[in-house]
């Protein structure tokens, strides 16, 4: 980057959990991740980031997000959220399925 050689970035991906349609869903965001970010370089870190994400189109978009998807899911295995064998403990499964919105068109 530009005049800021002490400022590290690479990709990641941000995620939250949503309830829609009767069914939780796991929200992935593409993101550019920042390492020794200051209150100096910040305003050229979010003018970096949003140079790179500014060309991202939905086919571009798409499979970045399928890819972070299929890293996350695995196998599609169970994910226990105690890893215990005795008493309660919840089990999830992901899938590496993705969707996405677009304009309606009239």
């Amino acid at each position: 980057m530009k005049q800021h050689d002490e400022l590290k970035w690479c990709e990641g991906v941000g995620t939250r959990l949503d309830w829609a349609d009767d069914r939780l869903w796991l929200l992935i965001e593409p993101r550019t991740v920042f390492i020794g970010i200051t209150d100096a370089n910040r305003a050229a870190a979010a003018d970096f980031a949003r140079e790179r994400t500014i060309k991202r189109y939905n086919r571009q978009l798409n499979e970045l997000i399928s890819f972070w998807a299929a890293i996350i899911a695995g196998d599609g295995g169970d994910l226990r959220a105690l890893g215990i064998g005795d008493g309660v403990d919840a089990a999830f499964r992901l899938l590496s399925d993705t969707a996405f919105s677009r304009r309606a068109t009239s």
